[in-house]
């Protein structure tokens, strides 16, 4: 795991997150000649294949393996080709794409970048909807990450669903994906909360979702043994057919805001699984306040605030303030009625309930009463600077919020 051990590639997997909005890791490979790899085999992720040198080949084959069966070579009538690569060389794998690797007479050496997209199509989301329509007590925190919310075809629950991807193609797509390619991981994974949504986007993905499961019912329907699959879900055994019959009515559109809350905390959570400090290098921590105290009087004003105990020394209704480009934050629901969970990267705050307005105003990204990312004065925060002086320091000490000069 090179991003675990190595700064180069923790910087490669953590660009890559930012750019491609989904979890990154980083493998490094050195195969010495005449080796193979695994027989023809399929990952669950989708996989970059990056030939730093040397020589290898490639058989990549167009079949998917949506059932996860051993592959007998000798056996195998699907249609594969040899590809070598070289120095330089890139080639990508879309998840469960069979394939395997050989070297001849030179020693070889590549970067395997995985990036788990399994996790953020609808047959996961469709996954969790029955998990939650089970289970209507089930907390995002508590399901993100467990067994249960997985798509690697190692139960048969899983390989029912991979199976269902065969059939019905959309499942193995992110929703949104083919109306907007550009953006439909970012609308997914980034917002800060339910009411950070992008305008319109849950209306689009409550449209999408009721033509994807009609054609996943109509599939199990098709299918006798799809409809005999005994599945393990919210607690308890459900045959295929009366598993997907539940996808039918109102209450499959009633959980997909929490099913996209378990998409955005997944995301930062596995991301931050193996290596807390993968997205916040810790002097980043301080740079915002390193900047703000290099201004002369805002460090006096800062050290008298301090000595007189106040506790918003440091911003003033005046100050500037911007997200942090690169922050991960995830706004989860109200714990109590007093106070809810913030996640920014790996850090996990509580909030009061009467401060959220002021976070989701300076976090949010997309919704229309947030600051969009965008520079904002502190004392347009809604709800007015007095009340959101303390959310506000605490942020910019937090390392989430930026003081511009």
């Amino acid at each position: 795991s090179l991003h675990q051990w190595s700064e180069p590639g923790s910087r490669l997997a953590r660009e890559l997150y930012e750019a491609g909005e989904l979890p990154v890791d980083v493998y490094m490979y050195l195969t010495p000649p005449h080796s193979k790899s695994y027989g023809l085999h399929q990952d669950v992720m989708d996989a970059w294949m990056v030939q730093l040198a040397g020589a290898k080949t490639w058989k990549v084959c167009d079949d998917r393996n949506f059932l996860h069966a051993q592959i007998d070579e000798s056996d195998f009538k699907g249609t594969c080709q040899d590809v070598t690569m070289r120095g330089g060389d890139v080639m990508y794998l879309p998840f469960l794409t069979m394939h395997k690797a050989t070297t001849h007479d030179d020693l070889s050496a590549h970067l395997t970048v995985n990036v788990e997209r399994q996790y953020f199509v609808w047959a996961t989301l469709l996954l969790a909807a029955l998990q939650k329509i089970l289970n209507p007590s089930l907390a995002v925190e508590r399901f993100a990450g467990t067994p249960a919310f997985q798509m690697e075809g190692e139960t048969p629950t899983e390989l029912f669903f991979t199976s269902l991807m065969q059939r019905v193609p959309r499942l193995a797509q992110v929703p949104l994906s083919q109306s907007e390619p550009l953006l439909a991981t970012r609308w997914l994974t980034r917002p800060l909360s339910d009411s950070d949504l992008p305008e319109g986007y849950l209306s689009r993905v409550l449209e999408e979702v009721r033509s994807v499961a009609a054609e996943a019912i109509e599939a199990v329907l098709a299918s006798k043994k799809l409809q005999g699959k005994r599945l393990q879900l919210g607690g308890r055994e459900l045959k295929g057919g009366d598993a997907v019959s539940l996808l039918k009515g109102s209450e499959l559109e009633d959980v997909m805001p929490w099913v996209l809350g378990v998409a955005r905390f997944h995301c930062l959570q596995h991301f931050m699984r193996d290596n807390p400090q993968r997205l916040l290098p810790a002097p980043d921590v301080f740079s915002s306040l390193a900047a703000a105290r290099a201004d002369a009087k805002a460090a006096q004003r800062f050290g008298e605030g301090r000595r007189a105990g106040r506790e918003t020394a440091l911003v003033a209704s005046g100050s500037w303030l911007v997200r942090r480009p690169a922050l991960r934050a995830v706004l989860l629901d109200a714990t109590s009625a007093y106070q809810a969970t913030l996640r920014l990267d790996s850090k996990e705050i509580r909030v009061k309930t009467a401060s959220l307005g002021a976070v989701e105003f300076s976090l949010g990204l997309f919704g229309a009463a947030s600051a969009q990312g965008r520079p904002f004065e502190a004392g347009a925060v809604p709800g007015g600077f007095a009340a959101a002086a303390p959310t506000l320091e605490r942020l910019v000490a937090e390392g989430a919020l930026r003081l511009l000069p």
